[in-house]
């Protein structure tokens, strides 16, 4: 959710960023209940998650973020998320992806930094498609799109590539004015 964050916060205080990441989410109305088929899908996942814990949803959730080639390969990233996701307080998390009905709008047009969007090209959260929204909404910065061939989880599954774009990003910033 820090995509969405770093978001609003240059939404807000534009004049305190000099250059946005938005990876892999920021999401427009992230919190918008639109059909009755995702009121039903948030209900269901709640129950499951109250039934079975955290565990209950950690394989779904794995295919919606990793590739089956980086589970496969790398066993112990998998493993380590698994412990950060099951570790999760089960109500809070079931707060977080149950908010129902539209998060506050901030005025994503007064964000005059550069911004980078980051997005897996099979990203079911934020993909493409999402980030295409997300730069037509930031109409006073200048925006680059960068598709890593992942799903949610690019900081992961390309990580000497993502690292290197963000830093380079960075660096051809001008010098922070902080």
């Amino acid at each position: 959710m820090g995509a969405g964050i770093a978001r609003n916060f240059a939404a807000t205080f534009p004049e305190q960023v000099w250059g946005l990441v938005i990876s892999n989410g920021g999401k427009l109305d992230i919190d918008t209940v639109d059909s009755d088929d995702t009121v039903k899908a948030i209900l269901d996942r709640k129950e499951s998650i109250r039934s079975g814990g955290m565990d209950s949803v950690f394989e779904g959730w794995l295919s919606s973020v990793y590739t089956p080639e980086f589970v496969l390969a790398r066993p112990e990233i998998i493993e380590w998320h698994r412990n950060i996701m099951t570790s999760n307080n089960v109500e809070k998390y079931i707060h977080v992806i149950g908010a129902r009905g539209k998060s506050k709008e901030f005025p994503l047009s007064e964000i005059t930094a550069p911004t980078l969007i980051i997005v897996g090209s099979g990203d079911e959260y934020t993909g493409p498609e999402q980030a295409l929204e997300i730069q037509d909404a930031l109409t006073g910065s200048d925006v680059s799109i960068n598709i890593f061939p992942t799903r949610h989880g690019a900081p992961f599954e390309r990580a000497s590539e993502y690292n290197e774009l963000v830093l380079s990003f960075f660096n051809g910033l001008d010098q922070s004015p902080f």
